[in-house]
């Protein structure tokens, strides 16, 4: 009963994923992991698999051949995974990206808590 008290007053755990930037030529796709060891076996169904980034290509209006370059965030909601991991009150987690398609360069990770429900 105390822990779900003190989960209430912290929030959900988010992950963020800041200044995702692509060039915008072409698909781009990362995986999100949390404390695995080994990626290469986890499922798209495994506990571990946080989620999936993927844009498209953005072309500009007129058809040109270039891209639009696409700069954005990505959030995660973290309070499920680490309770079925049974690492909800672990000091610190583990975060492995894998490119899975494409060029993309990240600006940051971090974790918060929101109140928001």
């Amino acid at each position: 009963m105390l822990w779900r008290q003190l989960e209430k007053m912290m929030g959900n755990e988010i992950l963020v994923i800041e200044g995702i930037k692509t060039d915008g030529t072409g698909i781009v796709k990362f995986d999100v992991f949390i404390n695995t060891k080994e990626y290469k076996k986890v499922e798209p169904s495994g506990r571990e698999m946080a989620g999936s980034f993927v844009c498209l290509k953005h072309q500009s209006m007129d058809n040109n051949t270039r891209g639009m370059g696409v700069e954005t965030t990505m959030r995660l909601a973290l309070n499920e995974i680490l309770e079925d991991l049974g690492a909800k009150g672990d000091a610190s987690v583990k975060v492995t990206l894998v490119p899975r398609h494409g060029i993309v360069r990240i600006g940051g990770l971090r974790i918060y808590y929101s109140e928001e429900e």
